[in-house]
This record gives C-alpha cells, structure tokens and sequence, in this order.
C-alpha cells in the first residue's frame, strides 16, 4: 500500500507567505498518589492546541496584534506571540503563534 505523503506548508495568509507550520497538542494531567507518594491514578482533564506558523512578511502585510484572535484554515486561536525578523540580507521573517484550549471562549484585549 502507497503511503500518502504531504509536502511543505502550502499556504498563503493575507499578512505573510506561510512556509513552515508546528502544531503542539497537550494535555493538562491530574495525578493521585498513595500514601508512599507512588502515582496511582492519571486523568488527562484539558486539551491545549498550540500553532506557530512562520514564514515572509508580505510588503502589504500587516500581521495580526498579540491578544488578539486569528482564525487560520477555520481555526481559532489567540495570538500569544508575534516575531519580526529583519536584517539588511534577507526578506522580513515573520512568526506568529497562536493558542487555543478545548472548547474556551476565546476573548481578545
């Protein structure tokens, strides 16, 4: 059987040329302990999807404000994190990432 392979990132935003793209999934864990302090008991209770897309500010871009609420590919996030790069030998880099926690309301400052 042929494996289904998929390459690079593929996507263009209003503000920047998208070419890398990292999803973090976790998982906030309650624990329980015997009386000798030995883990007994592990429940996953809240799920965290974190995104950071990274890639070239386009030259009318204007890349979205840290607090506020991005939706990429009909997902929303909060911007907790917005990083330009310049130098006088490339293009302006820029990385953005985004987070958002089980099914919260997402409220921007």
């Amino acid at each position: 059987m042929a494996s289904i392979l998929s390459f690079g990132a593929g996507e263009t935003k209003t503000y920047m040329v998208v070419n890398q793209v990292n999803i973090d999934q976790t998982a906030e864990i309650a624990t329980a302990e015997d009386e000798t302090g030995k883990v007994i008991e592990m429940k996953a209770y809240s799920k965290s999807v974190e995104r950071k897309y990274e890639g070239l500010l386009k030259t009318d871009g204007t890349p979205p404000e840290v607090g506020s609420i991005a939706t990429v590919d009909e997902w929303n996030g909060l911007v907790t994190a917005v990083n330009e790069t310049k130098n006088n030998k490339d293009f302006v880099k820029l990385s953005i990432t985004m987070k958002a926690s089980d099914s919260a309301n997402l409220e921007a400052l």
